[in-house]
């Protein structure tokens, strides 16, 4: 402590003793700064701490699992003409759940991105049926990622 320093002990308002660190003339009755040992300090932060990571992780346990996004190739034969892929993928995207198509006429296929909590590959083949063109999944239904 520097030479001239007064330190008085105060009871606080949670009846932890803590330290009024003030500066030369302190007696004259300029206010002085609590000062609190690390101890302390854990000991009255540590149950709300807790209460908040509790919380947090009851909230992250109640929520519903998180969908994983996947990736089907569809088989769209019945695309005849340059204009078609624009209807199958305009279906597609309507579809809840969609995240991103990629339609390719010269291959007739459709490459559908989703979140498999919202749609299935039943859903997808479904709107592309409702709107004239009847589709199929592909063999290799997942694209590596």
């Amino acid at each position: 402590m520097p030479a001239g320093t007064n330190v008085y002990r105060i009871p606080s308002a949670n009846g932890l003793q803590g330290d009024l660190l003030g500066g030369i003339g302190t007696d004259t009755g300029r206010p002085g700064v609590p000062l609190y040992s690390a101890s302390v300090l854990l000991k009255g932060d540590f149950p709300m701490k807790m209460r908040f990571i509790l919380t947090l992780f009851i909230t992250l346990l109640s929520m519903p699992a998180l969908g994983a996004m996947q990736t089907v190739t569809l088989s769209v034969p019945g695309m005849t003409c340059a204009a078609c892929p624009f209807t199958v993928k305009a279906a597609l995207n309507k579809v809840d759940g969609v995240t991103q198509v990629d339609v390719n006429y010269p291959a007739r296929e459709a490459v559908v991105t989703f979140d498999d909590t919202r749609t299935s590959v039943e859903a997808l083949t479904q709107a592309t049926t409702n709107a004239g063109y009847p589709s199929t999944p592909t063999a290799s239904e997942a694209d590596p990622e």
